[in-house]
């Protein structure tokens, strides 16, 4: 749950309580929750985590918020793609996450 761009994302848009809730359950050591929040501040403020390798050796992925109508994380949208072919097209892959995440979280507004 700290590692991966899913991840990263998912808990970075999570309720503050519920994120240090995580963290409590998951024992993150007090040196590597300080870098964790420094990341998660960073995942705030683009609007998108990014991984390369993290958890699969040549796998890159950009994870992008989805929030329902209450402004509550829903869920994230991951492009994932081998890391060699989206070394190039990181910019656009990371746009097209976040522009369908917005595109959910608009269809999830009340009308």
């Amino acid at each position: 749950m700290t590692r991966g761009a899913s991840a990263l994302a998912i808990l970075a848009f999570l309720q503050p309580a519920d994120a240090r809730d995580i963290l409590a359950a998951l024992h993150v050591q007090s040196s590597g929750k300080q870098a964790l929040f420094r990341q998660l501040e960073q995942v705030r403020a683009h609007r998108y985590a990014m991984s390369d390798s993290e958890l699969d050796e040549g796998v890159w992925g950009a994870s992008a918020p989805v929030f329902s109508g209450s402004g509550n994380l829903t869920g994230v949208v991951t492009i994932m793609a081998p890391s060699v072919r989206a070394e190039q097209r990181q910019d656009e892959l990371i746009s097209q996450a976040q522009l369908t995440a917005a595109d959910l979280t608009s269809a999830l507004e009340p009308t």
